[in-house]
Parts: structure tokens; sequence; C-alpha cells
């Protein structure tokens, strides 16, 4: 049974969206594939924050996602991933794990930041403050 904070329907604790980050991260490992954090999951990671939110957002490049094979893999390792109008979605115990395909180019993930989080490091938007302004035009 998912524990939702405080009693809100489709938020998470911090530990809930904290071990779908990771499972995530250890997905994304496998297909060799680098990926970034986007939304409420940026926002949190670049000020060492407690995760919060009704999930976790990551991006991939299309054109790293595309190469050699790596969507077939993902499909593979993740048989049961949604096909959405922006990606795919997952779960990790009932943690929504929302993976958007970034088809455009945007300045906020060009030159990402890496950031330490947890026990592993993550890329970041930047500069953040542009990303979050900007967040809901990524395509």
């Amino acid at each position: 049974m998912n524990k939702q904070k405080n009693g809100r329907p489709g938020e998470f604790t911090g530990e809930q969206l904290k071990k779908a980050l990771f499972y995530f991260e250890d997905l994304a490992e496998r297909i060799q594939v680098p990926f970034f954090v986007l939304k409420d999951t940026a926002r949190d990671v670049n000020a060492e924050a407690e995760l919060t939110g009704g999930g976790v957002d990551v991006g991939i490049k299309e054109g790293e996602f595309n190469a050699k094979g790596k969507e077939s893999m993902f499909l593979t390792l993740e048989p049961n991933a949604l096909k959405t109008k922006y990606g795919y979605e997952l779960e990790c115990e009932g943690v929504p794990i929302r993976l958007y395909i970034i088809k455009r180019r945007y300045k906020w993930f060009e030159s990402l930041n890496l950031m330490f989080y947890g026990v592993s490091n993550f890329w970041v938007p930047n500069p953040i403050k542009k990303y979050w302004k900007g967040r809901f035009l990524v395509k």
C-alpha cells in the first residue's frame, strides 16, 4: 500500500519518490543513456530538498534515446511502460515515472548542471531559473 503525503491524492512521500528516481537511474544506466531531471524533480534536486509531488519527471534527448536500439532495450527491460504523447510512463511501486523524450532544442538542456543528490549525481537543467519559467514549453 502506498502512503500518500499529507493525505493529498497523487502526492507521495520523499522516500517513495527518491526510490523511484534511483530506480530510473538504474534503468538508464542499464540501457546506457544519459537523462536529466525535470519539473518538480529538477527543482527539488537542484535545491537539495526532499522530493515532492505526484511522481518523478525525467527527460532524454530524442537522438540519444533512438540511437543504437536504446528505445527497444528500454521496452525490453520495461515491457509495461505506457507510450504517451510526451514519451513513456512507468511505475516503481506505484509511483509514476514520466519519461519525456525531448525533441526540440532548449538552451537550458545544452549545458546541464551536475548535482549530487542522495547517493548519486543527476543532470539538472541550467540555468534552473530560466528552465523553471519555461518548463511548460518543453516538448
